[in-house]
């Protein structure tokens, strides 16, 4: 054919081939998930200004009847970007990262006049942004599941401390009413009731805090604050007027069980 340039004679024949191959290195150095969304955005930016110069520099050279090639790694690796950038990145950046994908994508129209048209290639960036945006959908809603069960939980825990702070304080106020007709009488029994009151005042000094400082926590509650079997092990009380005796028997390594096992027994112990 008389427009046919004939075989490869320089390096820009070979472009595709090296575009590809730098889109391809761009995806795999953020493809791990523990990539921060400035490294993501980085190369999401990169990878489109590297196709787009590609077909910008090879657009006035000789073509062919079919045009300059394409490469189908420079394509795969834009969408793969552009879902990782939805899936990472702020809304801004994903605009920014859209439009980019959306030149790429169209600029192959200066190597083949027949590959895409801008409905196309419109279409290109949103096939490429539906599977990130799925993906952070669901972790937003994963997320919002599990702060709805620590709150679920910090709530039961202070309906918990309300009881123990409420049975404390009524036994406080019964003493304090029952010395107030014995104390003249029997000061003995004053004696004897004043370290009592003490250290129910104490205790419910200590499950307020408590209450408080679980109704107040913001971030993530600590699932294991001490030592399961330290923190059983610390139940166990002599009987006390009012109170029985409490006796703890540990058997196993319950402190190797997973954190959320191991506050979850300590908690139904308590």
């Amino acid at each position: 054919h008389e427009d046919w340039p004939g075989p490869p004679t320089g390096p820009m024949d070979f472009g595709p081939t090296v575009s590809g191959g730098i889109c391809v290195l761009l995806l795999v150095a953020v493809v791990r998930p523990r990539t921060g969304p400035r490294a993501t955005l980085a190369a999401a930016v990169a990878a489109p200004l590297v196709v787009t110069a590609l077909s910008v520099l090879v657009w006035p050279l000789p073509r062919g009847m079919f045009g300059h090639p394409i490469a189908a790694s420079e394509m795969a690796a834009l969408l793969a970007l552009m879902a990782l950038t939805a899936l990472r990145c702020n809304v801004p950046q994903i605009v920014v990262v859209s439009f980019l994908g959306f030149v790429a994508a169209y600029s192959d129209v200066l190597r083949d006049p027949f590959t895409l048209n801008p409905s196309n290639a419109l279409l290109m960036v949103v096939v490429a942004l539906a599977p990130g945006l799925y993906l952070r959908w669901h972790g937003n809603e994963r997320r919002a599941r599990e702060e709805r069960a620590r709150q679920t939980e910090r709530l039961a825990i202070a309906r918990d401390l309300h009881d123990i702070v409420a049975h404390e304080v009524t036994g406080i106020v019964v003493q304090a009413q029952a010395l107030r007709h014995v104390a003249e009488r029997d000061p003995e029994a004053l004696r004897e009731a004043l370290p009592q009151i003490e250290q129910a005042g104490t205790r419910a000094l200590e499950s307020m805090r408590g209450l408080v400082s679980g109704l107040r926590e913001q971030g993530p509650a600590p699932l294991s604050p001490v030592a399961v079997e330290d923190g059983l092990r610390g139940l166990a009380a002599p009987a006390a007027p009012g109170r029985p005796g409490v006796a703890v028997e540990v058997s196993g390594a319950v402190d190797a069980l997973p954190p959320d096992v191991g506050t979850a027994l300590l908690r139904v112990a308590q």
